[in-house]
């Protein structure tokens, strides 16, 4: 059997083996990636299991300098940094692996704002819960790290099946913003901070263009991610914008293949045809549904 059949492309440097680049759209396997963290998951574990069998903070401070030195990601390297920091102050146990893993890979901070949020949406304060996702997000945004530029562009993707259906589209010309120009991965934590805004936002008639706003951010960064066009398009139907509601849907619909998303798809696209007037093309959409 192929070694590399068991293997996430993520932390795989090989390319796609000629007779299958066509059917997945990929030259090398990382252009199949889906996982942000998968590389830093892999190294975390490995230098989990070496810290565990070493037997004095010097030595296990060792093995993280020695694999910082191996590293030109700056991630890495300032995970490495903070670990072997953990390790000198014992913060960390050196024999609990997951504990190490953990503190290698570090706290997701847009996650930890999505909980804080929640928490404060359920006491009613749905204003400052939008401010704790809006400050995460305008971090991340002013570190550049995952900003599009004219060569890489940062993108999300739920499964590897989005992510086959993505390449072989852009081949199409389907995403045609993102032609030519490298693919790296966003965090997802970043996309649902966005998403959880629009849904916080979209009753909020005076600040739609603010929900309309994190939604084109939702499909900028997953592409393929049915939750960020139907929550879009949902908010343009709440202002009464009909004929936006369904060329957000249509454009989901092009290249969406879940088939419970494709059913909300059409659901929300005959009502939104129901409501401008377009009574057959509605029921289509309830029958297509």
């Amino acid at each position: 059997a192929n070694p590399l059949r068991g293997m996430q492309p993520e932390i795989v440097d090989q390319p796609v083996p000629e007779s299958a680049r066509a059917a997945l759209g990929a030259n090398e396997l990382f252009d199949l990636a889906v996982n942000y963290n998968a590389k830093r998951r892999s190294i975390g574990e490995r230098l989990a299991d070496s810290i565990a069998k070493a037997s004095t903070t010097t030595e296990r401070v060792r093995i993280v300098t020695a694999m910082r030195g191996e590293s030109d990601d700056p991630d890495i390297q300032d995970a490495c940094t903070d670990l072997m920091v953990a390790l000198t102050a014992d913060e960390v146990d050196p024999n609990d692996q997951n504990a190490v893993v953990n503190k290698f890979l570090g706290e997701d901070e847009l996650m930890a704002a999505i909980m804080q949020s929640r928490s404060i949406a359920e006491k009613g304060e749905l204003d400052e819960a939008v401010m704790v996702l809006a400050a995460a997000i305008g971090k991340a945004d002013l570190s550049d790290r995952f900003a599009d530029v004219p060569d890489t562009v940062f993108r999300c993707f739920e499964s590897y099946a989005s992510r086959v259906v993505y390449n072989r589209g852009r081949l199409a010309g389907l995403f045609g913003q993102d032609a030519d120009r490298q693919v790296k991965l966003a965090p997802d934590s970043l996309y649902f901070c966005c998403l959880e805004a629009v849904k916080l936002l979209e009753h909020s008639f005076d600040r739609t263009e603010e929900a309309l706003g994190y939604g084109r951010r939702c499909i900028g960064l997953a592409p393929m991610g049915g939750p960020g066009y139907l929550q879009m398009a949902r908010t343009y139907m709440l202002v009464g914008d009909m004929d936006n509601t369904v060329a957000t849907i249509n454009r989901y619909l092009e290249t969406a293949f879940l088939p419970n998303e494709i059913a909300m798809g059409y659901y929300q696209l005959a009502y939104a045809e129901w409501k401008a007037g377009r009574l057959q093309t509605g029921v289509a959409g309830y029958l297509k549904s």
